[in-house]
């Protein structure tokens, strides 16, 4: 691969982690783009572990998440 895919490859990475890292922590605390962080957020609620309101939340984001999926697969 070429440095430039690298490099390209090591900047989205690093923005997706940015706004991961932004919008857990500003947000409401739960994932943006990764859903396993959201599953085990939901799992830490359920054991009782969590906080107070987060399996709302991250159900909301799942929810979203699946909606965009199935349109996603409609639209392609």
């Amino acid at each position: 691969m070429p440095w430039r895919g690298e490099v390209a490859l090591l900047l989205l990475s690093a923005a997706s982690g940015a706004a991961d890292a932004f919008v857990f922590l500003c947000v409401g605390q739960v994932f943006a783009g990764v859903m396993t962080g959201n599953l085990v957020l939901l799992g830490a609620s359920a054991a009782g572990a969590g906080e107070d309101g987060v399996a709302l939340k991250v159900a909301v984001a799942l929810g979203a998440y699946t909606c965009g999926v199935v349109v996603g697969a409609l639209l392609t």
